[in-house]
């Protein structure tokens, strides 16, 4: 019995590891075949008419994890085709597309293809490097992009990055606040690149001053109004290029000078003192009442608290920017225009008449007790001069305008 039980275990033993052997080279057969076939297993539906090769590539790049790699700037690659392709692989489908196209594919990787010319004896590189600042600080998250591709990658968190190109390519650098740098390989691998930041970037520095704010801050807070759009011609004072023209804003006539301006009032009134705005006129604090409705581009309205920061306190009831046209180049250019028309009282005081005036005054002295004036009395009171009539004639107003321009 003991002589039997070892024989059974050497056979088992045997046995164990033939098929262990078996077992390794089919996963080694079934992994060379799926390697082989890796590149055919997404099935290709393409329908193009006279469309470009570059086109028939997006469609390509939609229906699969591919992405290409090519020149936008080749002329090849704007050809006009038409295929019209069902249920074919990836090599199938970039044959019948590069038929006769002067181009060829080659695949880098799994997931990247090159488009270049045939005969073309340039070879995919690996190339890797580390982006910095001035100071020598690393960068993180910069855009490195093959030029005329939508291909590329990111630094890590070291400001390292690797991406697989083809030699003599470009490729470019781009960072929020740095200059966007261009680099042409010329086969070299390993890179250093150093990024400037910009000089200004209306979008990350804050640029202080009249006339200028950061347009993240002010939109949905202000209001422009176009002098032309607003009636400039027809308007005989600066205020009514405002009228109606914004929300929230009001124009009233405080005063019933003859000449006097009117007050504009922002979003209601928010001081018991003075409820004006601050008016600036090209970037200098003025007289709105000043400028004339032909000299005015365009009249911006800063509402809130976030878009009239820049200007403090004396910007507590918002901001009215006025800006006057400028020099243009080109011929020169002569505007004259006129106005002429007619001006009157439009309502009158409806006052008592001679004989209506005694009566009133008699009317009173009775009541006091007391005499009547001789003067209204004696002789005969007649009407003579309606001051009012004389006072509130028919005027009659004329206005000019001359404008030189260009040269």
């Amino acid at each position: 019995m003991k002589i039997f039980f070892t024989i059974s275990v050497k056979s088992f033993l045997s046995n164990l590891v033939l098929c262990m052997n078996l077992t390794t080279i089919l996963v080694l057969l079934f992994s060379i075949s799926a390697s082989a076939t890796g590149y055919s297993q997404n099935k290709i539906n393409l329908q193009v008419k006279k469309s470009s090769i570059a086109n028939a590539i997006s469609q390509i790049e939609e229906q699969s994890t591919y992405r290409f790699l090519y020149n936008q700037n080749l002329g090849e690659i704007k050809k006009k085709i038409s295929v019209n392709l069902e249920d074919v692989s990836i090599e199938q489908a970039l044959k019948e597309l590069l038929k006769n196209s002067g181009l060829g594919y080659q695949f880098i990787n799994n997931e990247l293809i090159a488009i270049q010319k045939t005969g073309s004896n340039q070879i995919d590189i690996v190339v890797s490097g580390k982006v910095t600042d001035s100071r020598g600080e690393s960068l993180i998250g910069v855009s490195v992009k093959l030029k005329g591709t939508n291909s590329g990658v990111s630094t890590d968190t070291n400001g390292e990055f690797s991406i697989t190109t083809l030699e003599n390519s470009t490729l470019i650098f781009s960072y929020l606040g740095f200059e966007t740098y261009e680099l042409k390989l010329s086969g070299q691998t390993k890179l250093s690149v150093v990024l400037k930041p910009a000089e200004s970037l209306l979008d990350e520095v804050v640029v202080i001053g009249y006339g200028t704010a950061k347009k993240n801050n002010v939109v949905g807070a202000l209001d422009v109004i176009s002098a032309e759009s607003a009636g400039q011609n027809a308007a005989t004072s600066i205020e009514q290029l405002l009228i109606g023209k914004s929300a929230g804003v009001q124009v009233i006539n405080s005063s019933g000078t003859p000449g006097s301006g009117a007050q504009i009032i922002i979003r209601g009134t928010g001081s018991f003192k003075d409820t004006s705005p601050l008016y600036v006129i090209d970037g200098i604090q003025g007289d709105f009442n000043s400028v004339s409705p032909q000299d005015v581009e365009n009249i911006t309205v800063l509402k809130d608290a976030s878009s009239t920061a820049i200007y403090g306190s004396a910007a507590a009831n918002g901001v009215v920017i006025v800006t006057t046209k400028r020099a243009k180049i080109g011929a020169p250019k002569i505007t004259f225009s006129t106005k002429i028309g007619a001006a009157n009282a439009w309502r009158q005081l409806d006052p008592l008449r001679t004989d209506d005036y005694v009566n009133l005054i008699k009317d009173i002295a009775a009541s006091n007790a007391q005499p009547v004036p001789g003067k209204f009395t004696s002789g005969s009171l007649n009407d003579i001069t309606d001051w009012q009539e004389q006072v509130f004639r028919t005027g009659m107003i004329s206005e000019n305008y001359l404008n030189m321009s260009g040269g």
